[in-house]
């Protein structure tokens, strides 16, 4: 997690008006899970947290495990919907 973490923070500060959205789907458990851990990440590395939008996509229903999508959206562009 902290080597996604890593390169999701160098594409977000080499566009330092973009916003990151990290979009995590799963059950309410696994959410709360994924997003700690993430974090903890950011956390642990000094990234700007004040950056990233965490976003909680639901539960699938289709017997997926947890799943965690990252995007930056440039400034001015519509947010990811889950």
């Amino acid at each position: 997690v902290k080597m996604r973490m890593d390169a999701f923070y160098v594409e977000l500060n080499n566009n330092p008006n973009a916003t990151g959205y990290l979009i995590n789907y799963g059950t309410p458990r696994e959410i709360a899970k994924r997003e700690k851990q993430l974090r903890d990440a950011i956390r642990f590395r000094n990234y700007d947290a004040t950056r990233i939008t965490f976003v909680n996509g639901g539960n699938r229903g289709n017997g997926e495990v947890i799943k965690t999508l990252l995007f930056i959206v440039p400034a001015g562009s519509e947010p990811p919907k889950p």
